[in-house]
C-alpha cells in the first residue's frame, strides 16, 4: 500500500508477497528509478534504503530525525483506520487466499476517503532483484537535514 500525506491509499496491490518483493517488481518502483525528481516514498525496515524509498531512523538522535520519524507514522495511521472501521481487518482471515484478498479489495474500495485514488497495480512479469543501493542511509540524512531540520 501507498498512501499519502492524508491516509489516502494511492497505491495497492493484494496478495500474499512480502510488501518488498512486489514493490521491487512494481511499476512505481521503475518510475522512481527512472524519472529523477519525482518523490521519495517513506518505508519501514523491510524495505532497503534508496534514494527514492527512505526508511524510518531507528536510533533518532536528533530532533530532525523525530520528525521525520513521525512523517513516517502516516502509514502506521492509515492502516489503523482501515483495521478500525473493518475489525475483519485486525484478524488473521482464516479464510481462503482469493476469499480473503476479496475482502481486502472491497473494504479499502468502500472507505470513502480511500475510494477517489484507488489505482490498482499489476506486478510485472519480469522478477528482478534489486541492485545494490550504496549510499541510501546517507541520502536519507542529507534528506532529514534538508527537509526536517528548523
Amino acid at each position: 500500500v501507498i498512501c499519502d500525506p492524508e491516509t489516502r491509499i494511492t497505491k495497492y496491490c493484494p496478495g500474499s508477497t512480502h510488501d518488498s518483493r512486489i514493490f521491487r517488481n512494481s511499476a512505481v518502483k521503475d518510475m522512481l528509478e527512472n524519472i529523477r525528481h519525482l518523490g521519495h516514498l517513506i518505508g519501514d525496515s523491510g524495505y532497503p534504503c534508496t534514494r527514492y524509498l527512505l526508511i524510518r531512523v531507528v536510533r533518532e538522535q536528533t530532533e530532525a530525525e523525530k520528525r521525520y520519524n513521525i512523517a513516517r507514522s502516516v502509514v502506521e495511521r492509515t492502516f489503523g483506520t482501515w483495521k478500525k472501521r473493518f475489525p475483519c481487518l485486525q484478524f488473521t482471515l482464516r479464510i481462503k487466499l482469493e476469499t480473503t484478498q476479496l475482502i481486502i479489495l472491497a473494504t479499502q474500495r468502500r472507505e470513502p476517503e480511500f475510494q477517489d485514488n484507488f489505482d490498482e497495480e499489476d506486478v510485472n512479469e519480469n522478477m528482478r532483484e534489486d541492485p545494490d543501493r550504496v549510499g541510501g542511509i546517507n541520502w536519507r540524512n542529507i534528506f532529514i537535514r534538508n527537509h526536517f531540520q528548523r
